[in-house]
């Protein structure tokens, strides 16, 4: 059974998703702001943290900020948010956020995958965080959510790779 953050300044959409969650078989605490989420995680250990786009006194920005500066870190954190921006997204993935949903295509299937997938710990699980990752991608923004995404799921011996590294000599590549 996974314990759940969810933050949002509306009371409705916090019922909303105390509700979804304890259907899917987890618990949840609901909060309005980010002061109130950040004194939660020290007093309590969750194991995923869903957050609205604006809090009471601040945003998901401003949050994943704070998180990456606390112990707290490694917590998966879910954005849902009313409309959708590829920028924001982005911006939002090189700070760490492991899933950005739209409120309006939030459904109890949906969310039901996504918090299983955070319960599986069977043997296969197991031998593949034993692996040794290398990710090769142009894209650092790739490649910051690739190593966010592993590191949470227990992958430590993570190489990323930026740019293929150049060869001299002949001119060919191997």
């Amino acid at each position: 059974m996974l314990k759940v953050l969810h933050i949002d300044r509306s009371s409705s959409f916090r019922n909303v998703m105390s509700e979804l969650v304890t259907r899917c078989g987890h618990t949840v605490m609901g909060v309005g702001s980010k002061a109130d989420a950040l004194r939660m995680l020290v007093e309590e250990a969750f194991d995923l943290i869903v957050t609205g786009m604006e809090l009471d006194d601040g945003d998901a920005e401003s949050l994943m900020l704070e998180l990456n500066q606390s112990r707290t870190r490694n917590i998966p954190v879910i954005v849902l948010a009313s409309s959708d921006s590829l920028e924001q997204r982005e911006h939002l993935f090189t700070l760490g956020v492991t899933e950005y949903m739209l409120k309006g295509e939030l459904t109890e299937d949906r969310f039901r995958r996504y918090l299983d997938s955070l319960t599986v710990g069977d043997e296969i699980s197991g031998f593949m965080r034993a692996l040794r990752v290398a990710m090769l991608d142009d894209s650092q923004v790739i490649l910051n959510i690739v190593d966010r995404i592993l590191s949470m799921n227990g992958f430590e011996a993570v190489s990323l790779i930026k740019a293929p590294p150049r060869f001299v000599g002949s001119g060919s590549a191997l």
